[in-house]
């Protein structure tokens, strides 16, 4: 089934920070920077940054801002790119950075790192084109007209099973590279002295 983004999930934007983020070590909230956004990878809790932030009506700001299991998240300045909360952080609560669009499904019809890596494909293939001339960014009314496609569970699983394949391959490739390469310094080293 193919549809637009918007119709399908809720897209909304993160926290707007009055200040820069300060992080604190005994803060009472995560926040998810730019950098926490990688688009081969969940969301990692243990990566997070802690914050000290005050908020006037708590269960406003719950259901307006707070992170949950199964969002996909979208860095819109810069590199554009998604990832995915696989699950809800039950110690503290979490926020992102306004930059950064939470999308939550209506329905229960897409697995989050499915939809993480769809978007991230289109935004590699050029579908999401961006604006600005010093930052480029991705405007929300673009990333709700973004057409995805959502086949049944099973297939999603197969998608995301081989792509996980092709990106540990591709890690370890590099990782030869790297080997190899230094394995060439080495040996050069060794006969020039």
């Amino acid at each position: 089934m193919k549809t637009e983004l918007g119709e399908m999930f809720e897209i909304s934007a993160g926290y707007p920070f009055r200040e820069s983020i300060q992080p604190f070590v005994e803060g009472n909230t995560y926040v998810i920077r730019s950098q926490d956004i990688q688009s081969d990878r969940p969301v990692n809790r243990l990566e997070l940054a802690k914050i000290q932030l005050e908020v006037q009506n708590s269960d406003l700001f719950r259901s307006r801002h707070w992170v949950q299991g199964g969002e996909v998240l979208f860095l819109s300045r810069g590199q554009p790119r998604a990832s995915y909360i696989e699950d809800t952080f039950t110690d503290l609560p979490v926020v992102t950075a306004a930059h950064i669009y939470r999308i939550k499904p209506i329905f229960e019809k897409v697995l989050p790192a499915f939809l993480a890596w769809q978007i991230n494909h289109k935004v590699h293939l050029g579908h999401l084109m961006q604006e600005g001339s010093t930052v480029p960014s991705v405007r929300r009314k673009q990333l709700e007209s973004l057409v995805i496609t959502l086949p049944v569970i099973s297939i999603q699983e197969q998608v995301l099973s081989l792509w996980r394949m092709i990106s540990k391959e591709r890690r370890l490739y590099q990782q030869l590279m790297v080997s190899r390469q230094l394995e060439f310094q080495t040996m050069v080293e060794d006969l020039m002295a």
